[in-house]
């Protein structure tokens, strides 16, 4: 199956904002097999296909090494959200504040995941995941990033938030969205 997005982050490509992309993630079965995602703008492109790494214009990328999260930049990917997730987000943006380096939201989700493999962002939260973004899944795993849900659970099509950080990271992202949480 193909999960195409061919304009992720049309409100900047509307606006001329050059932080747009087209993305396409196959699947075998539930199994994230490959993640294409080009930035025409930014002359960039992302590939990574499952046990074969994650790469950008064909060098090869990882995610960061910081695992402090005082010392984290965040990527934090607020789309357009339901009235629902308005509170939450904003809790969850206060903790971040008051306990990360700093965080970016550029408005795209599939381009906040290829920075989060290429080492920009330490970490990357999506409090309203959709399935067109996941071609970047498969792109952070291969860069060395644990992807899952708000819950820990590995990340999947249907899955609604996403955490993503290096193996050092990741536990303490959970905790900060979780804080507080039912």
């Amino acid at each position: 199956m193909f999960v195409i997005d061919p304009i992720d982050a049309t409100t900047n490509y509307i606006k001329r904002i050059p932080l747009f992309d087209i993305s396409v993630a196959v699947y075998e079965g539930d199994e994230n097999v490959l993640g294409v995602i080009a930035c025409p703008r930014l002359n960039e492109l992302y590939v990574a296909e499952r046990g074969a790494g994650a790469y950008l214009n064909g060098s090869r990328i990882h995610v960061s090494d910081v695992g402090d999260l005082g010392q984290a930049v965040i990527g934090y990917n607020r789309s357009n959200h339901p009235p629902e997730i308005i509170e939450p987000s904003k809790k969850v943006l206060a903790r971040i504040l008051d306990r990360a380096a700093t965080f970016r939201v550029f408005g795209t989700g599939s381009l906040d995941y290829c920075y989060m493999a290429k080492g920009s962002f330490d970490a990357c939260i999506t409090p309203l995941a959709e399935p067109f973004h996941s071609a970047g899944y498969v792109i952070m795993e291969e860069a060395g990033a644990k992807v899952t849900d708000y819950q820990g659970k590995p990340h999947s099509l249907g899955s609604k938030t996403i955490v993503s950080a290096n193996p050092a990271l990741h536990p303490q992202v959970l905790e900060l969205v979780n804080l507080g949480r039912d």
